[in-house]
C-alpha cells in the first residue's frame, strides 16, 4: 500500500473507514498514473485527490452525509485524463501512453482544467 503519512489523521478508526472505500482505487493502474501529473501546491494529481477524498470523507462523517460517496467523488474529483501542466516525470512515460496523456495542444487559459472541472 501507499505511504499515506502526508494526511493529517486526528483518529485512526476514521482512516481505517475510509481506507476500505478507496483502496480499490488507489490500486489502480489508472488511478496510479496520476501521480506523474503536476498539480496544486506543487504536488502531484494522486497526492492532491487522495487529500481531497480523506478531508471530503471527514466531512461527510462530521455533517451525517453519505461518507462512501464522499470519499469517492474527492478521489475522482480532478481525475482527469490529459495532464494539466508539463512535468519532465511525464517523460518517463512509455511511449505509447505519452501521446495520449500529455496535452500537446495549447488552449486558452479559459478551457482549460481549472475552469471546467467538477
Amino acid at each position: 500500500m501507499e505511504d499515506l503519512s502526508f494526511l493529517t489523521i486526528k483518529n485512526k478508526r476514521n482512516f481505517t473507514n475510509w481506507l476500505k472505500i478507496i483502496k480499490p482505487f488507489l490500486e489502480s493502474k489508472e488511478f496510479q498514473r496520476k501521480k506523474l501529473l503536476f498539480h496544486h501546491e506543487n504536488q502531484s494529481l494522486w497526492h492532491h485527490c487522495v487529500k481531497v477524498s480523506f478531508m471530503e470523507y471527514e466531512l461527510a462523517l462530521k455533517y451525517h452525509a453519505d461518507e462512501k460517496t464522499c470519499a469517492i467523488a474527492g478521489l475522482l474529483h480532478d481525475f482527469y485524463e490529459k495532464a494539466w501542466y508539463y512535468t519532465p516525470k511525464l517523460e518517463k512515460l512509455p511511449k505509447r501512453f505519452k501521446e495520449n496523456f500529455i496535452n500537446p495542444k495549447k488552449t486558452q487559459l479559459t478551457q482549460k482544467h481549472a475552469f471546467s472541472h467538477p
